[in-house]
């Protein structure tokens, strides 16, 4: 028969427990003194604590070559296009609608006065009499007016284009060549002035573009750790010492101004403008190990303001995994 085991002998679970409350709290004190030793190990970046020099931000780069090249390519498309492309189109739609012209005058008994003196003048008479609809236009005079407005939109209405030595000879010489061919679509008013809008907008934006990489990368900053020395574009040293004020009112913009004290030998009073958008994050850690050695209460309140955020965002988390439900 199995013994009874007193009420009052402490059960091995018990023991156990307690041994795992008492180590509790040493495991915590250790994974404490973890942290906090990883937080003292934490210095400065390694870019302030080594000479280097300025390197474009690839996000820039790449994205300002990247838009200079297709607005480049947008703009030579739309060269083409507006010198050799629709000009071709307009010439066929020009030459097919004379055709048509010719076949009219032909059936009217008029083909010897196909020649058209003054197309200028025609056409402006043919479209105010068009005003109400090419209803108010005979056959003939549509396809005259249709042949004029084909030319001139690609600026062919001259008398050069339009004086026909020979009416016959040129209506079967046309009715030779399109027997084959298939009449193209016709440009509208605006399909050439669109293009040329094309190429200005391309000529000139992906130029710009391109001068503004040139000039940003033009502009080199080189540091040196001993003094904190950082070489301005022009060849100016700034240290610390020579920082009246950091300027952060487009810190948003990534733009900060060094205001330097009017004491310096070459920008006394002046401010220098850096864009960290254009450079790599060595730049901006180059600034602010500056602005934390000439202002170093400033750097702390900028600290202490980090270390809150960081703490509102601790507590909203661990008020999260309280408010979560538990599993059974």
């Amino acid at each position: 028969m199995a013994e009874h085991r007193d009420e009052h002998e402490p059960i091995d679970g018990g023991a156990a427990h307690e041994d795992v409350g008492e180590e509790a709290p040493d495991e915590a004190e250790a994974i404490g003194s973890e942290v906090e030793a990883d937080e003292e190990d934490v210095g400065p970046p390694a870019s302030v604590l080594e000479p280097g020099t300025s390197r474009l931000a690839p996000r820039w780069w790449l994205k300002t070559l990247g838009f200079a090249i297709v607005l480049l390519g947008f703009g030579a498309w739309g060269l083409y296009d507006a010198v050799v492309v629709y000009p071709e189109r307009g010439r066929l739609d020009a030459e097919r609608k004379q055709l048509e012209y010719l076949r009219a005058w032909s059936s009217g008994g008029r083909l010897g006065q196909a020649t058209i003196a003054d197309p200028a003048a025609e056409l402006a008479s043919l479209r105010e009499r068009s005003r109400g609809g090419t209803g108010n236009l005979g056959e003939m005079d549509q396809k005259r007016l249709a042949w004029l407005d084909a030319l001139s939109r690609i600026g062919h209405v001259s008398p050069e284009h339009t004086t026909i030595e020979n009416p016959t000879e040129r209506l079967g010489t046309l009715e030779r060549e399109w027997t084959s061919r298939t009449a193209p679509a016709p440009l509208a008013v605006y399909d050439i002035p669109a293009q040329w809008l094309f190429v200005a907008i391309g000529f000139s934006i992906g130029p710009w573009l391109l001068f503004k990489f040139v000039r940003v990368a033009g502009k080199r900053y080189s540091w040196e750790p001993d003094g904190q020395r950082l070489t301005v574009p022009g060849g100016h040293v700034v240290t610390p010492g020579d920082l009246e004020d950091v300027d952060k009112r487009r810190w948003d913009k990534f733009i900060v101004f060094l205001k330097i004290k009017s004491g310096h030998a070459g920008l006394g009073g002046q401010e220098v403008k850096i864009d960290l958008y254009h450079y790599a994050q060595a730049v901006e850690d180059w600034v602010l190990a500056m602005e934390r050695t000439a202002f170093p209460d400033r750097a702390e309140e900028d600290e202490d303001e980090d270390a809150e955020v960081d703490g509102e965002g601790e507590d909203d988390v661990d008020a999260s995994e309280e408010d979560a439900p538990t599993r059974a």
